[in-house]
């Protein structure tokens, strides 16, 4: 379905598997933000990260948000498939961990009862890369003025996403947890707190944070070369222009 749409759009042929990649991420981040965001908005903890923990364990999900993070997690296993199959990237062991971290925190997330803290991740990671894969599809299609807006628009939303919000995550782990929660390992009962459980948490939000401080690097690297009059491009993969 997306192939055609970079045809018309005059993509060269040798893109078109790029222009297709990028197009159904397009689709997938955009769904996925909306659709956690409206968990979020609709939620007791719309800005308010202390009821990620309040009432603690939240067993019972709505079946929607409950397909709604499976569909996520399942998304991002495939991804581990995805980045072997791809194209060659520059930063290609970067992902791999990134994936893998992102799967961890899914799975013992959502076997311990901490899917609202995961939720908000979910949607703070989404939001950007929206922008990323339309301005590498512009890129694509030549239309020049029109990626590097979007690219603007993405620096932006990754700056206040990924590094501004997130750190209010990381604090709620490292301070809410052991005010509002009781220090317990009691999995019969399907309770999951625990201080090494609290540096589990935190050992992987960091490696996460660390992964994108790299590639807050390579963002800078775009963004100096759009500032002297070049176009945005991505640093991370060999074969593009």
């Amino acid at each position: 379905m997306i192939k055609p749409i970079g045809r018309s759009l005059r993509v060269p042929k040798k893109l078109l598997d790029r222009f297709g990649e990028q197009g159904w991420l397009v689709l997938y981040y955009s769904t996925a933000f909306s659709v956690g965001f409206n968990h979020i908005y609709n939620s007791p903890y719309w800005m308010n990260t202390e009821q990620f923990w309040i009432d603690y364990p939240h067993k019972f999900l709505t079946g929607e948000f409950k397909a709604y993070y499976l569909l996520q997690l399942a998304f991002w296993i495939q991804q581990m498939f995805v980045v072997h199959i791809e194209k060659p990237r520059k930063d290609y062991a970067q992902y791999v961990v990134h994936h893998l971290v992102t799967c961890a925190l899914l799975v013992s997330s959502y076997l311990c009862h901490f899917t609202r803290i995961g939720n908000a991740v979910l949607v703070t990671m989404d939001v950007a890369d929206i922008f990323l894969c339309a301005a590498k599809c512009c890129n694509y299609a030549k239309l020049r003025k029109t990626c590097d807006s979007l690219f603007v628009t993405f620096v932006l939303v990754w700056l206040v996403s990924r590094h501004y919000v997130y750190f209010f995550f990381v604090k709620s782990i490292w301070v809410d947890v052991p005010n509002i929660l009781e220090f317990k390992w009691d999995p019969q009962n399907e309770y999951y707190i625990s201080s090494n459980f609290q540096y589990f948490f935190l050992a992987l939000f960091g490696i996460l944070q660390v992964l994108l401080v790299f590639w807050l690097y390579l963002i800078v690297r775009v963004v100096l070369r759009v500032v002297r009059g070049s176009s945005a491009e991505d640093n991370r993969s060999d074969d593009e222009e």
